[in-house]
């Protein structure tokens, strides 16, 4: 667990290269960090690759829309995460879209819980 541990933006290029190569993990729980855009990024990428990991706990960091969007992509090539939490973000009503359009695509594949607590409605996709 690497929860509440002050992880910034640089050091996630380490632990982006730890998920691409870890065979293992299937949770990874960095609530509460002030992981930034470019740490999301680094991040999703390197997850994009991982078929084991289940769970990725963004709660509580600085992820903002284009964090979200970077987030969108990684689910379009990976298949195997089925919970992604970005609760208490910086994400706004651009991410909320990204969020809505993510839950209608993943619908009927694999039911991907993303949680959220973004107060903006969901636009057309």
């Amino acid at each position: 667990m690497l929860r509440d541990n002050g992880i910034i933006d640089e050091e996630a290029e380490h632990l982006a290269h730890c998920i691409r190569s870890n065979c293992n993990l299937t949770e990874l729980d960095l609530e509460r960090n002030n992981i930034g855009r470019q740490g999301v990024k680094l991040i999703a990428r390197a997850i994009c690759n991982n078929n084991t990991l289940l769970v990725l706990n963004l709660n509580k960091n600085d992820v903002d829309d284009e964090g979200a969007k970077e987030l969108s992509i990684m689910l379009r090539h990976n298949n195997t995460l089925s919970k992604l939490c970005i609760a208490n973000t910086k994400v706004g009503k651009d991410g909320a879209n990204v969020r809505c359009c993510l839950q209608d695509f993943y619908f009927y594949s694999i039911n991907i819980l993303i949680t959220c607590n973004i107060g903006a409605s969901c636009r057309s996709c």
